[in-house]
């Protein structure tokens, strides 16, 4: 923050709505990068949930509003307190925030959690022309850390040019997961183990298009017989 820095041993990482990997697996990695005397809990709306808690990272998972549980005024309530309540039972000194849309939910909390810092993990590579309305929730954050992207050279979106976060390298489990040999990985998959390998996801999200941007992938592979493709 512009006042210095302080030291984070309790964090609350909140992933936002899906049943995608994209968010939990990122914070995952921040979770067991931690350390010793360092903890970590998890909030989160997505039903990939139970993945991440095989990692042996503690966890709750919140249904999100686009579940339909309730209406969305009551559901940002609802979230607030189960957020204050988290908060408080573990001691959280920072919350991590991992997602494009923080809710009105999760910014009213802060009125009511003010020791806790707040902190907005906001990857790059937006949709063009598409968030402002999110960027305006900015000013709420004590701090903004913008994960890199191998595609950042590509990036199109209004977060492209902005200079209210840090960018840090990309957050990603391969420092902090063991890794199994090649060839016992794709037993595992059922895959040839010498051939190429392309490992496609395509996304769950309803905000985005995934089936386009996957299929010009999926065309560019099969063009070339020599790829296995795993999707």
């Amino acid at each position: 923050t512009g006042e210095g820095t302080a030291t984070v041993t309790n964090a609350l990482l909140v992933t936002s709505n899906g049943a995608g990997m994209g968010h939990l697996s990122r914070q995952l990695s921040v979770a067991l990068a931690g350390g010793a005397g360092n903890t970590a809990v998890l909030l989160s709306l997505s039903l990939a949930l139970p993945q991440v808690l095989g990692m042996g990272v503690p966890g709750e998972y919140c249904p999100s509003y686009a579940r339909d549980v309730m209406p969305r005024y009551f559901w940002n309530r609802y979230f607030r307190t189960r957020l204050v309540a988290l908060g408080e039972e573990t001691g959280a000194d920072a919350l991590v925030f991992d997602g494009v849309a923080p809710y009105r939910g999760l910014l009213s909390t802060r009125q009511l959690l003010p020791h806790v810092a707040f902190v907005w993990m906001r990857r790059g590579m937006w949709v063009e022309g598409r968030g402002e309305p999110f960027l305006r929730k900015s000013p709420w954050f004590d701090a903004i850390l913008e994960p890199g992207d191998l595609g950042i050279a590509a990036d199109r979106g209004l977060t492209r040019d902005r200079t209210d976060a840090a960018r840090i390298p990309p957050v990603s489990m391969l420092g902090v997961v063991p890794r199994i040999p090649r060839a016992d990985a794709a037993v595992a998959l059922g895959l040839e183990p010498d051939r190429p390998t392309m490992l496609v996801t395509l996304g769950t999200g309803r905000l985005g298009d995934v089936a386009t941007p996957g299929r010009v992938g999926l065309d560019t592979l099969l063009a070339e017989t020599s790829w296995q493709i795993a999707v």
